[in-house]
């Protein structure tokens, strides 16, 4: 029997998830016809070979470095956020528009995940889960078709329903979050990394080992399944594949310690901006002001001094690159604000709860700095629920710790200073994700240009670079260029898009024929190497994203001559 007070929390919640989801959908809904971008390519092949062969996957061979290599060897992902995209594709076919459609239910299933997690670490759940959903990594990955954010809807699913069953011993509910773990680590490898949190959750809330860690063996099951099925087809373990890759990759950095540092908390507090709009609501002014006038200083000195991060330059002809230098300085601040809140929360509670997060927020921030092959906002986006509940933590926390109770008229500012925190955060949100789907677009658009002004020659068309653009140009009827091809090939022209990667300069019989130029967003970027902004790959530059002056997208046509 359901009690008044209960059924008044049923209510509660329900309007509160359908509030959050209606907020993260609307947010989401003007990137909806969003053109393919990034690795999006790789997934949705994979998604066409499964609707021809669904047991081989990666059964099949694709020109994604410059020359044709098997996709069992590029790939660096668990295939089921491809089996979706193919479930999906089969009903509603291959528009841009259902397909991101389809993605927008695991980010709103990822913010409810959110909200039931951080109700049962404060009352504040709401907040923490829009805090979430206005970060930058969340919004601009929610529009692409990758495996990030279904990883992560399974991911925080997985320890909302670990929690709940552990507190309330129901072994389905833990049953449930063990299988839902698995599928996180088969959406993206990254995704078995919730076995450890919900580990350390459950040794510091139990204080001892517990009979409930025996359903971890389900989701450790699986990859070990995972990996002797795909040795069987491919002929190696796509799991160890993966590890070897990317620890590979990591170890030649390790040299570069101090400027990967760097980088790792500049991309951190960009990715997770939307928090430094509530510094003023979580500490007082006395304490907020100098400790950020004092961190934001040191770490300018600290760029100064330094003048460069890893090959990229903060200084020109002129002197000091100070826009760069200026955002990098914001970012590492707001990182560094993110883990004194840390040490904070870990030194209020001393709890299974501040352990938890924790380990969260810095797990995440290590593994995407020092053991990924790169440092990107993908990688940083798991640790966005984490940011949400533990900014909602030390914001109730606060509210509570006044000395003076709160006045109705009191009451009303906090409302309206909260309320301004989330909508600069949100706009802030909103403006990276434009840049990006911006710059996604440009190079959709300039795929068909193109096309439709050489095809009607009847020549062979060629291209370099890959990402969204090769996805386009394939469709429409071009041919990677391979670079261990004999120089004198049958393409007549070849297209090289110049913010794009895997490029090199044509062979001889080439010569430059013109440029087409197209707008992207001409005050901020997600990728651009002269500017330093790399949100996909910290090898563009130091920042997730450049706000200022950006240049337009070129795209270079040669010709061959004989």
């Amino acid at each position: 029997m359901i009690t008044g007070l209960e059924s008044n929390e049923q209510s509660r919640t329900k309007r509160e998830l359908f509030i959050i989801a209606v907020i993260t959908a609307a947010c989401l809904i003007p990137f909806i016809n969003k053109a393919y971008h990034i690795d999006d390519t790789l997934f949705l092949w994979s998604a066409e070979q499964i609707q021809s062969d669904p047991i081989r996957a990666y059964d099949y061979s694709a020109n994604w470095y410059g020359t044709p290599m098997p996709m069992s060897e590029i790939m660096q992902n668990p295939p089921l956020t491809s089996y979706f995209i193919a479930a999906v594709t089969g009903i509603f076919g291959w528009d841009e528009i259902p397909l991101h459609l389809a993605f927008f239910i695991p980010a709103v299933i990822t913010i409810m995940g959110t909200y039931f997690i951080a109700r049962s670490f404060c009352q504040q759940a709401v907040l923490a889960a829009l805090i979430a959903s206005f970060t930058p990594a969340f919004m601009i990955s929610s529009t692409n078709v990758m495996s990030d954010v279904l990883m992560l809807s399974f991911y925080v699913s997985g320890i909302a329903l670990w929690i709940h069953g552990l507190r309330r011993n129901k072994p389905w509910f833990l049953l449930s979050s063990a299988l839902l773990i698995g599928l996180s680590a088969l959406a993206k490898y990254y995704g078995a990394t919730a076995l450890l949190l919900v580990t350390v959750y459950t040794l510091f809330e139990k204080r001892k080992l517990h009979r409930s860690l025996f359903y971890l063996i389900i989701p450790i099951g699986l990859l070990i399944f995972y990996q002797y099925f795909t040795k069987s087809i491919y002929g190696h373990g796509l799991l160890s594949s993966a590890a070897n890759y990317s620890i590979e990759v990591a170890s030649k950095e390790w040299k570069h310690f101090f400027d990967k540092s760097f980088i790792g908390l500049a991309f951190t507090g960009g990715c997770m901006v939307s928090s430094v709009f509530m510094i003023p609501l979580l500490w007082p002014r006395k304490v907020w002001i100098p400790g950020f006038i004092g961190l934001s200083s040191l770490v300018l000195i600290l760029l100064m001094t330094k003048g460069a991060l890893l090959e990229f330059s903060l200084q020109n002809e002129t002197g000091y690159k100070w826009p760069q230098i200026i955002q990098l300085t914001l970012f590492i601040t707001i990182t560094l604000h993110l883990l004194i809140l840390v040490a904070y929360d870990v030194a209020s509670g001393k709890d299974s709860v501040s352990i938890l997060l924790g380990c969260w927020i810095l797990g995440t921030l290590v593994f995407s700095t020092f053991f990924n092959w790169t440092t990107n906002g993908r990688t940083l986006l798991p640790m966005a629920p984490a940011i949400g509940i533990l900014i909602a933590r030390q914001y109730e926390r606060r509210q509570q710790t006044r000395v003076q109770p709160l006045t109705t008229s009191s009451q009303f500012k906090t409302r309206i200073c909260l309320s301004g925190a989330l909508t600069l955060g949100a706009l802030f949100a909103l403006a990276t994700t434009w840049a990006d789907y911006a710059w996604a677009n440009s190079h959709r658009k300039a795929a068909h240009l193109i096309m439709d002004e050489l095809q009607p020659t009847q020549e062979t068309i060629g291209f370099q670079g890959h990402w969204g653009f090769q996805y386009y140009m394939e469709k429409l009827g071009a041919t990677a260029v391979d670079f261990k091809a004999p120089a004198t090939t049958s393409q007549r022209y070849v297209i090289i898009p110049q913010n794009n990667t895997s490029k090199r300069h044509p062979p001889g019989n080439y010569r430059y024929l013109k440029t087409i130029t197209l707008p992207a967003c001409p005050s901020a970027s997600t990728m651009g190497y002269p500017i330093g902004a790399g949100f996909y790959t910290s090898i563009w530059g130091p920042l997730p994203f450049y706000f200022g002056d950006t240049p337009e997208e070129k795209f270079f046509i040669y010709k061959r001559l004989f």
